[in-house]
């Protein structure tokens, strides 16, 4: 289950991410102690083409607590989504 201060919500409806289409990254933090990496693996699975990236040094934040690697993949997954993009037109 996802996290939420409600029951039943968009982001707890599984199926609607197995309908997005756009490049995805889910970025997560090897220590996590709030959320189990398993369930960021599921969200990754569950949206096609996703990349996985996990984050060794970072916790829950991976944008606060290891911010240079972060920035990294995410601006290594841009430049590859953008080319890529590119490359289709």
């Amino acid at each position: 289950p996802f996290a939420t201060t409600r029951t039943s919500s968009m982001a707890t409806d599984r199926s609607r991410y197995t309908t997005l289409t756009m490049p995805a990254l889910v970025i997560w933090g090897a220590r996590d102690s709030l959320t189990p990496m398993p369930q960021g693996e599921d969200l990754a699975r569950l949206i096609r083409g996703a990349r996985w990236e996990v984050l060794p040094r970072a916790g829950h934040i991976p944008a606060i607590e290891d911010e240079p690697s972060f920035d990294a993949a995410l601006l290594d997954f841009l430049r590859e989504t953008s080319s890529s993009a590119r490359d289709r037109h």
